[in-house]
């Protein structure tokens, strides 16, 4: 699951730009349990519409120090 921390909105001539930042919690595919992974979202709308997103997390940290799983 998502939670939510903070929502920023920032406007441009081709767009909106939305900026959404939380946590991660959930399971692994192998049960284990896991919170606390950060996440930043942003999307860009362009007339109401979804134009891009990217996605960044701390997935890939966790995997590293051996917590993923």
């Amino acid at each position: 699951t998502k939670t939510y921390q903070r929502f920023d909105e920032a406007f441009a001539e081709d767009g909106t730009i939305v900026y959404c930042y939380g946590t991660l919690s959930g399971e692994w595919l192998s049960g284990g349990a896991f919170a606390g992974i950060r996440f930043v979202d942003r999307f860009r709308l362009v007339d109401g519409l979804l134009a891009e997103q990217d996605v960044w997390n701390d997935v890939g940290e966790f995997r590293a120090a051996g917590l993923a799983g």
